[in-house]
């Protein structure tokens, strides 16, 4: 899995008519939406670094999801 070193949190990911699906106000049980929720398959899945502001709720900006340069980046001490 490729998000497994970044936590147990999966997102949704789905197509266009799965979004529509998942946002209909109609499908009210959850068993009409479990369905959507299946594993992603990991070879259609880039894996690269991003900006630690994809950390921050705040940030909602294109810049988060761009690949960030390995030179510059974010060393995080604990």
């Amino acid at each position: 899995m490729v998000t497994r070193e970044f936590g147990s949190k999966m997102p949704a990911i789905l197509s266009e008519e799965e979004i529509n699906t998942w946002l209909d106000p109609a499908n009210t049980r959850v068993t009409q939406l479990l369905p959507l929720l299946k594993s992603y398959n990991s070879t259609e899945m880039n894996l690269y670094p991003v900006t630690p502001m994809v950390a921050n709720d705040e940030h909602d900006c294109y810049e988060c999801v761009e690949e960030m340069d390995q030179k510059l980046a974010y060393v995080r001490s604990f």
